[in-house]
C-alpha cells in the first residue's frame, strides 16, 4: 500500500516550522498561478491545495488514488465554511480513468505527480483533452535526486520541458527550493514555439540559490563535523588521561596495599615474638616468684635459728660469765666466740639481702 502523504500536516509546520515554511512557498505558488474559476487537482493528496483554491472560490474537483487521502480531505473540508463545502468535491479515482463528462477545465494541476509514473506523457495528453483552450497546466517535480522508493524518476529542467507538447507555451518557470514548477498555457495556435532557451536561462538563474544553499549546508554540516569530531578528540584524550590517571592511582594503591601486606605480616611476626617473649618472661617471673618465695621461707627459718641461737649463747654466756667471771681464759673464750657469731650472722644475712636485691632489680628492670 502507498503510505499516506502528510502534506496537510506539513503546510500547518507538522513536520517542523522551516519544512512547512517550503511547503506553503510550493502550494502558494501554484494556487497564484490557478487561473480560471473551473479546476481540476490531479493527485490532490490530502486536499489541502483545493481548499485553499476553494476558499477564494474557485470550482475545485480533488482526485486521488488512495481512499485514505479523499477521506482525510473530506474531514478537513467539513471544518470548513459552507461556501468552500460547496465549492470543492473530492473524488477517489484514477486521473487516467476520470469522465469528465465532456466538462472542461480552465486550469489542471499536476503537482508532484508525474515522478510516481513511467510514462507522464499519458497524464499530459489525458489532461490536454479536458483543458479548455488558453487553458493552463501547472507542473511541480521534486528538482534533481530524490530517493523516495515510489518516485520512478528524477527530473532536471530538460526533462521537465520535454513532458510540454508542442501546442503549448511556457508562461511561467520557477525553481521552488528543492522543486522546480511549470505553467504552460494551451494555445489555439500550432505555428507558436516554446522559446526552450529563454525559459533555460530563466529557470538556470535560480540555480545559483539552490547551489549556494547546498554549499551553506555543506558547509555548515562540515564545520559541524569537524567540531564533533574536534570534541571528540578531546574527548578521547581526557578519557586517556583520566585512564592514564586511574592506572596510576590503582598502581599507587598497589604498591601501598602491599606495603602495608608486608608491614602487616612484619607486625605480625613481632607480635608473636612478643607474645613468645612474655610468656617466657611470665614463665621466669614466675620462678622467680617461687625461687623469692623459697629464699624467704629460708631467711625466716635462717632468723628463727639465729634467734635460737642467739638464745642459747646468752645463755651460755650468762653461764660463762658467771662461772668463768675469775677465769681470763674463760672470758677470752666467750668474746671470740661472741665475735665469731656475729661475722656468721652478719655475713649469712648480707648473703641472702644481697641476693634477694639483685633478684628484685632484675625483675623490676624488665
Amino acid at each position: 500500500m502507498k503510505p499516506l502523504d502528510q502534506i496537510y500536516e506539513a503546510y500547518y509546520n507538522g513536520w517542523g516550522e522551516e519544512f512547512g515554511q517550503k511547503v506553503r512557498n510550493r502550494i502558494h505558488w501554484v494556487c497564484e498561478h490557478s487561473t480560471g474559476e473551473n479546476i481540476l487537482d490531479v493527485g490532490c493528496s490530502q486536499g489541502i491545495t483545493s481548499i485553499l483554491l476553494g476558499r477564494e472560490g474557485k470550482a475545485v474537483i480533488g482526485l486521488d488514488l488512495l481512499q485514505e487521502s479523499i477521506d482525510f480531505a473530506n474531514e478537513m473540508l467539513l471544518k470548513e465554511e459552507s461556501a468552500t463545502q460547496n465549492s470543492v468535491e473530492f473524488i477517489a479515482q484514477n486521473f487516467i480513468h476520470f469522465d469528465s463528462a465532456d466538462k472542461k477545465f480552465d486550469c489542471i494541476l499536476l503537482t508532484e505527480v508525474v515522478e510516481h509514473v513511467t510514462q507522464p506523457n499519458r497524464l499530459i495528453d489525458k489532461a490536454d483533452k479536458i483543458l479548455n483552450d488558453n487553458g493552463r497546466m501547472i507542473i511541480t517535480v521534486p528538482f534533481g535526486i530524490n530517493d523516495y522508493f515510489d518516485h520512478k524518476k528524477t527530473y532536471y529542467l530538460n526533462d521537465l520541458l520535454e513532458l510540454i507538447p508542442s501546442s503549448y507555451s511556457i508562461e511561467e518557470l520557477s525553481v521552488l527550493g528543492k522543486w522546480v514548477g511549470i505553467c504552460i498555457v494551451k494555445s489555439s495556435k500550432d505555428d507558436d514555439p516554446v522559446d526552450y532557451q529563454q525559459q533555460l536561462k530563466f529557470a538556470e538563474s535560480h540555480f545559483y540559490n539552490l547551489e549556494r544553499e547546498l554549499i551553506n549546508t555543506n558547509s555548515i554540516l562540515t564545520k559541524k563535523h569537524k567540531a564533533a569530531t574536534d570534541e571528540r578528540a578531546i574527548f578521547s584524550k581526557k578519557l586517556y588521561e583520566s585512564q592514564n590517571n586511574f592506572n596510576s592511582e590503582i598502581s599507587l594503591y598497589k604498591e601501598k596495599l602491599k606495603e602495608s601486606n608486608q608491614a602487616l605480616n612484619t607486625l605480625d611476626i613481632e607480635f608473636k615474638k612478643v607474645e613468645s617473649k612474655n610468656i617466657g618472661s611470665e614463665n621466669s617471673l614466675a620462678l622467680q616468684a617461687q625461687k623469692i618465695s623459697s629464699l624467704e621461707k629460708e631467711l625466716v627459718k635462717f632468723k628463727q635459728s639465729t634467734k635460737s641461737h642467739m638464745a642459747a649463747s646468752n645463755k651460755y654466756k650468762s653461764q660463762l660469765i658467771s662461772s668463768l667471771n675469775s677465769e681470763e681464759i674463760a672470758l677470752t673464750q666467750v668474746k671470740n666466740l661472741d665475735m665469731r657469731l656475729n661475722k656468721l650472722l652478719k655475713a649469712k644475712v648480707v648473703k641472702v639481702l644481697v641476693r634477694l636485691w639483685a633478684i628484685r632489680r632484675s625483675l623490676f628492670n624488665k
